[in-house]
C-alpha cells in the first residue's frame, strides 16, 4: 500500500495523505507501495494550545513540520525554514543577535525577541538558542500571532516550539550520516527504549555531531563559516502507573562557528562583495585566535503528570544555562583596526503548574502559574574593543537580574455540533535589575501586561472550518546599554492587537487540503532608537525609547492535492505590508520611515514543493522532490547619518534544492543539492554610515550559505 505517500507543509496544518491497506493486510512500519491503495488524510496531532489536538482544528495559523518532513526537505535548523514559512524572517548575526520577524514584526529589542522560543514548552531566555541544530527533533510547530495566553511575555509576534524525540515502548535506533561539499560530516546516533526489562522505565539517548569547514575563507585562507557541533540529549520517562509519569530531559549543546562574516560591497544587491577580514591576532589578549563564535548551552526539564479523572495535574521545572563568546573584525577589512570581544552569558529557572481537563466533555479548558528568576547582561553586549597594539576602551556588560511570575486560563466550548468558542487571558509581570556597569548604581523596573485572547469557529464540517481570532500580544522592556554616548535608562514595554480570519478545509475526499488567513495588526507603540538629550554629556544622545506605532496586514495561503497515486504537489505563499503609522521626529535615520516597509519584512513568499513517488518493486520506491521558493523585495537599515535617510530594498530572488531518495526496508539514501543554481543575496546589512567610525571603508553585507551537496544515509531499526 502507500504508507505515507504523500507529505505537505501548510500554513495552518500538517497532514499525511496515506493509503488505507486491501482487506486483510498486514501493518507494519515497512510497508509496501501499490497503486491500488486510496488516500486519505492522517492529521499531525499537535501540542501547540498545550493540549493534543488536530492542527486542522485549531482557529489560528499553525505551521507545523514533523520528523518526516524535516528529512524531506533537508532541514537541519531555523535558517532552512526562512523560505518555507509564509512572511517569516531568520538571519543570524551572530549567536546573540538573531532577527526572527513574523507578519513584520518581532525583531530584537534590546537584545530581547518578539518571537517566543520555547524546546519541550520551556521558554528559551538566550536568543541564541534560534541557531541551535535540529538533530533530536520530532517535528516544529510555528504558530503565528500573539501567543501570550499560553506562552507568555515576548511572544507578541509568534512563537516557536521545537518538540524533542520521547522514548519509545519498544528497542529502536536510528543512525544517520551526511558528507557534503564544504567538507561537511554530519551525523547522529539515537537509542531508545525500556529500561531494566520493564516499560516502566523507557529511555533516549541521543548524540548528534557536525564538522564544517564552510564555504569562504579570511584572507589568509583560513576558514571563515565554519560550523562545528556536538550534542546529547537524553530523556527518560518513569510511568509507574497509568495515572503517574515522570518526564526528565537532559541536554548539552556545544557549537563553534564564523561570526560577523561581512562582505565589502557597493550596494545591498551586489553579490560579488569581498571577504576581507583580518588574519589571526598577532598580539593582545587574544593573540593567535580567528575572528568567530562559540557557544554552550546546559539544560534541564522535568515533567510531572498525575490524571486526577476529570483533568490533569501537570508541573515543569526548567533550568537553562548558556554561554556565547565572539570575536568580532569590526573594520571590515585587513588592517588590524579595531576588534571587539563579546561576551554572553544567561542562566534562567522556572516552575509551572497546570490544570489541564481531560475527557471529550463540550468544553477543554486549562488554567495555571508560572514562576521564572535569572541573571543575564542587559544592552548591547559589547565587552572589549581594541586598536593594535594598544587596548583603547573597555566596557563591560551591565549586571542584570529578573524574576516574574504569571498566571493564566483558556477555555473552549462547543456552544453547539456548529459553534465553538474560545477564550482565554494571562498576566503577567517580569521584574528586571540592572547594574550600571560604570557608576555600579542599581536601577530596576517592573514590566506587567494582561493579554486576553478569544476566537470563534464555526465547523461546516468535521474537516472543514471558519474562524476569527482576536488576541493581545506583549513584550517587556529593558534598560539601554550606557555606552558611551547614550543615556543609560529604561524603555518601555511593547504591546499590540492582532485580529486574524481564515478558513481550512480538505478537498476531494481527502485528496488535498487548502488554508487560507487573513490578519491585522495594530501595534500602537514600539521601539528604536532616538536622539535624546544626555544631560552628562550635555548633547544628543542614541537610546532607545518608544519611536511610533506599525500596522501589519496581510493574507497567507497554502494547499497541496495528490493529482495521482505518485505525483503530488504543495503550495503555500504569503503577502504582507508592514508599515509605520506613526513616526516620532527624534527617530534615528536609517530605521523607517511612515509609508516604507519595515525593515527584515518580505512583502511576500512563494514555496512550490512538487513530489513524485516511484514504486520500484514491493519493497523499494524513489522519491523525487524539488523545492522552489520566491522571496520578494525586503528592505534593510539605511544610512543613519542623513536625516530621512531611506531603507535599502533587497532584490527579489529564488532558491531552488533538489532531493532524491530511494526508500527500501529500514534505510532511506539521499542524494540532494540546496540552493540549486548558486543564488547569492544578502541576509544582514551594516551601512557604511554605521561602521565608519571603526575604520570600515565600505558597507558590510553577510550572504547566504552558496550551494550545498551531498549524500546522506539513514537507518531506522
Amino acid at each position: 500500500m502507500f504508507a505515507q505517500l504523500f507529505r505537505v507543509t501548510t500554513t495552518g496544518v500538517a497532514v499525511a495523505l496515506t493509503s488505507v491497506a486491501p482487506s486483510g493486510a498486514a501493518h507494519s512500519s515497512e510497508s509496501t507501495k501499490s497503486p491500488l491503495a486510496e488516500p486519505v488524510i492522517n492529521e499531525v496531532i499537535v501540542t501547540a494550545r498545550k493540549r493534543e489536538e488536530r492542527a486542522s482544528d485549531i482557529p489560528a495559523t499553525v505551521q507545523v513540520l514533523d520528523r518526516t518532513q524535516l528529512n524531506e526537505l533537508g532541514v537541519s535548523a531555523l535558517s532552512d525554514l526562512q523560505t518555507t514559512i509564509p512572511n517569516f524572517f531568520y538571519s543570524a548575526i551572530r549567536p546573540f543577535e538573531v532577527p526572527v520577524v513574523m507578519r513584520g514584526l518581532g525583531a530584537p529589542t534590546g537584545g530581547v525577541p518578539g518571537v517566543g522560543f520555547y524546546i519541550d514548552g520551556a521558554y528559551q531566555v538566550d536568543p541564541a538558542a534560534f541557531t541551535l541544530p535540529f538533530y533530536d527533533v520530532e517535528r516544529v510547530e510555528v504558530l503565528k500571532g500573539p501567543q501570550g495566553t499560553l506562552y507568555g511575555r515576548n511572544s507578541l509576534a509568534g512563537a516557536i516550539n521545537y518538540i524533542t524525540r520521547a522514548p519509545s515502548d519498544h528497542l529502536e535506533a536510528d543512525i544517520y550520516a551526511e558528507v557534503g561539499n564544504g567538507n561537511t560530516f554530519k551525523g547522529s546516533v539515537s537509542l531508545a527504549g525500556p529500561l531494566f526489562g520493564t516499560e516502566i522505565l523507557r529511555g533516549r539517548i541521543t548524540l548528534g555531531s557536525q564538522r564544517q569547514d564552510g564555504f569562504r575563507n579570511f584572507v589568509d585562507g583560513s576558514d571563515a563559516d565554519f560550523d562545528d557541533y556536538d550534542g546529547v540529549n537524553a530523556r527518560l520517562v518513569l510511568a509507574p502507573s497509568e495515572r503517574f509519569s515522570a518526564d526528565l530531559k537532559l541536554s548539552y549543546v556545544d557549537k563553534s562557528a564564523g561570526a560577523y562574516l561581512y562582505h565589502q560591497v557597493k550596494d545591498l544587491n551586489d553579490d560579488d562583495g569581498v571577504l576581507r577580514l583580518t588574519a589571526p591576532f598577532q598580539v593582545g589578549p587574544f593573540a593567535g585566535q580567528h575572528q568567530g563564535s562559540e557557544q554552550q548551552q546546559r539544560a534541564a526539564t522535568l515533567r510531572l503528570t498525575y490524571s486526577a479523572g476529570a483533568f490533569d495535574i501537570v508541573t515543569t521545572s526548567t533550568y537553562d544555562k548558556s554561554e556565547s563568546f565572539v570575536l568580532v573584525d569590526i573594520d571590515n577589512r585587513e588592517l588590524d583596526l579595531t576588534h571587539s570581544a563579546n561576551f554572553y552569558e544567561r542562566d534562567a529557572f522556572s516552575q509551572e503548574l497546570r490544570f489541564n481537563s481531560s475527557g471529550d466533555g463540550p468544553i477543554n479548558w486549562l488554567a495555571g502559574a508560572y514562576y521564572t528568576e535569572g541573571t543575564s547582561p542587559v544592552g548591547d553586549p559589547t565587552g572589549v574593543f581594541v586598536a593594535f597594539p594598544t587596548l583603547i576602551a573597555f566596557q563591560p556588560v551591565g549586571e542584570g537580574e529578573f524574576d516574574g511570575y504569571a498566571l493564566f486560563s483558556d477555555a473552549e466550548y462547543e456552544l453547539s455540533d456548529r459553534w465553538v468558542l474560545g477564550a482565554g487571558i494571562r498576566y503577567d509581570s517580569i521584574d528586571k535589575t540592572q547594574v550600571d556597569p560604570a557608576s555600579r548604581s542599581l536601577l530596576s523596573s517592573t514590566f506587567s501586561s494582561t493579554q486576553p485572547k478569544i476566537s470563534l469557529k464555526y465547523r461546516f464540517a468535521k474537516d472543514r472550518q471558519a474562524y476569527v481570532t482576536a488576541a493581545k500580544g506583549f513584550r517587556e522592556g529593558g534598560f539601554n546599554s550606557g555606552l558611551v554616548g547614550t543615556v543609560f535608562e529604561s524603555y518601555p514595554k511593547e504591546e499590540l492587537w492582532s485580529y486574524e480570519a481564515g478558513v481550512k478545509s480538505t478537498l476531494a475526499d481527502g485528496r488535498g487540503n487548502v488554508e487560507l488567513a487573513a490578519f491585522y495588526i495594530d501595534a500602537s507603540q514600539f521601539n528604536g532608537s532616538a536622539f535624546v538629550n544626555n544631560p552628562i554629556l550635555n548633547r544628543p544622545g542614541i537610546t532607545t525609547v518608544p519611536v511610533g506605532a506599525i500596522e501589519s496586514y496581510g493574507t497567507e495561503l497554502s494547499a497541496s492535492y495528490l493529482f495521482t497515486d505518485a505525483f503530488s504537489v504543495s503550495f503555500s505563499g504569503g503577502y504582507n505590508v508592514a508599515e509605520p503609522s506613526e513616526l516620532s521626529p527624534t527617530i534615528q535615520p536609517g530605521q523607517a520611515r511612515l509609508g516604507e516597509q519595515l525593515q527584515n519584512a518580505p512583502l511576500w513568499n512563494l514555496q512550490l514543493t512538487p513530489k513524485l513517488n516511484i514504486p520500484l518493486n514491493d519493497t523499494m520506491t524513489l522519491d523525487l522532490l524539488a523545492t522552489i521558493s520566491r522571496v520578494g523585495p525586503t528592505n534593510f537599515r539605511g544610512e543613519v547619518n542623513r536625516a530621512d535617510a531611506p531603507l535599502y530594498e533587497r532584490e527579489p530572488f529564488t532558491l531552488v534544492d533538489l532531493r532524491a531518495s530511494l526508500d527500501w526496508r529500514n534505510y532511506t539514501v539521499s542524494a540532494f543539492v540546496k540552493n540549486a543554481t548558486d543564488e547569492t543575496y544578502t541576509t544582514a546589512l551594516l551601512p557604511l554610515s554605521l561602521i565608519a567610525p571603526f575604520g570600515s571603508v565600505t558597507t558590510g553585507a553577510i550572504y547566504n550559505q552558496p550551494r550545498y551537496y551531498g549524500v546522506s544515509v539513514r537507518a531506522s531499526f
